[in-house]
Formats: structure tokens, C-alpha cells, sequence
């Protein structure tokens, strides 16, 4: 319900369905800093609905994060040089018997200085067609303290140094990448919640949905990091 009026009920759109099986991955990126470990996340899937096949999430990883778009590196850029990227976990949402693939990276971030304390961190938003929550999804990233401007009067931001290299970073895994059999395509996912009295609310949640990305905003004001889903942020 609206907090604004109770009595108004939001009915946000919910995407259509993801088929059973269908191809996805996602990553999520942990860093370890001063305050402890960090965590982000991003997905891809594979609209054709081609099967997964041994050897696919590599293929992907390496045109990702390892080489070929090198996010690994452009990541490290947004970085303090007091956090460390340890380890980046793919894991399919949509085929729970596959199990787990943990790379190890051992990178650590390339500016100057330290980092501002958590929960404060640059608030990336990435972009979809799709109208409503659903079309909608957040990452917040560590943010070191050589790319803050603050002062007397002045309202603590992103400077132009820290939202290039944010840029730089989230501009190139906004494509759709063909490789390795797949044409993956970065996306907001979620679940839908069981219809009220349908099913025991033990079970798990409803169906897959996604809707791919288009486009991201930085906000260069400084934002807080949400912890209603784990991995979502710092």
C-alpha cells in the first residue's frame, strides 16, 4: 500500500514469466574492506532460452569479468586501494540442482586513499522498459573518499573523477554479448510472491520474471545502502 494514502493500493505490472529451466546467471562480486565484506550482484540471461551446457558459465565469466569486457579491472577502478576483490560466485537461480562456481580474483582497487564507511557508497541504477519496481534495480558500490566532494555548504557527491570511473565500469556490461552458443542479456530478475491462500507459505516463491537492462543513471549525491536483500549492496 501507498504510505502517502493506506487506503490506495499500488498494483505495480509484474514481467511476463521466465520458461522453466531458462538460462541464467547471475554474479555476485565479494569484496572484502575495512568494515567488512562487500557485495554486488548482476545477471545475464539467455532470452532464446538456450539450454546451459558444461563449460557455458566460463565462457561467459572470461568475456565478462575475466577478460573480454574486463569488468574485473574497471571495478577495481572504482576501488579504495583498502578493499580487495576476493571472489566473484556465479549461481543459476533458475536451476537449483547446478551447483555453485566460485572464481578467485585477488584484486584490489587501484585509487588512492580510503574508503568512505558503509552504508554510504555510490548508488548505481540500472534501467528497463518496463514500468513499476519490477523494471527497476540498485547497486551500491563502495565508495572511496578521493572521489567524494564535501565541504561548508556543500552536499556530499560523486566528482566528476569518481562518476567517470563508475561509468567506465557499468557502460560496458550493458550490451548484449553473444558468445559461447548464448546471446546473454543483462537484466533485472525477481520473483513473484505466492497468491495469498493458494500455497503453504513454507513453500518457495513464485515464478522467475526479468526484464533486460537498458541503461543506468550514477547519483552523484551520495546514497545509503539497502539491506532488504542480501547481496544487493554494500
Amino acid at each position: 500500500m501507498s504510505r502517502a494514502n493506506p487506503r490506495f493500493r499500488r498494483n505495480n505490472p509484474i514481467p511476463n514469466p521466465l520458461p522453466a529451466n531458462a538460462p541464467v546467471i547471475r554474479y555476485t562480486v565479494k569484496m572484502t574492506g575495512p568494515t567488512g565484506v562487500y557485495e554486488v550482484q548482476r545477471t545475464w540471461v539467455d532470452y532464446t532460452n538456450t539450454a546451459i551446457t558444461s563449460g557455458d558459465e566460463s565462457i561467459l565469466y572470461n568475456g565478462l569479468w575475466a577478460g573480454g569486457l574486463n569488468l574485473t579491472s574497471f571495478l577495481a577502478a572504482t576501488q579504495a586501494g583498502d578493499v580487495k576483490i576476493d571472489h566473484i560466485v556465479a549461481d543459476y537461480p533458475t536451476l537449483l540442482t547446478v551447483p555453485v562456481t566460485t572464481h578467485t580474483v585477488a584484486v584490489t582497487g587501484t585509487v588512492a586513499g580510503f574508503t568512505v564507511d558503509p552504508p554510504v557508497g555510490a548508488t548505481l541504477i540500472w534501467e528497463t522498459n518496463f514500468k513499476g519496481q519490477c523494471g527497476r534495480g540498485r547497486m551500491t558500490l563502495p565508495v572511496p573518499e578521493n572521489f567524494v566532494t564535501s565541504g561548508a555548504g556543500v552536499t556530499d557527491k560523486i566528482n566528476n573523477a569518481g562518476l567517470v570511473a563508475i561509468g567506465n565500469f557499468a557502460n560496458p556490461s550493458i550490451g548484449v554479448l553473444t558468445i559461447g552458443g548464448h546471446v546473454w542479456t543483462p537484466s533485472v530478475i525477481g520473483r513473484t510472491a505466492n497468491p495469498a491462500g493458494t500455497l503453504p507459505h513454507f513453500l518457495p516463491k513464485g515464478i522467475w520474471h526479468a526484464v533486460p537492462i537498458i541503461t543506468y543513471l550514477t547519483n552523484d549525491v551520495l546514497g545509503t545502502a539497502r539491506r532488504r536483500k542480501a547481496g544487493r549492496g554494500i
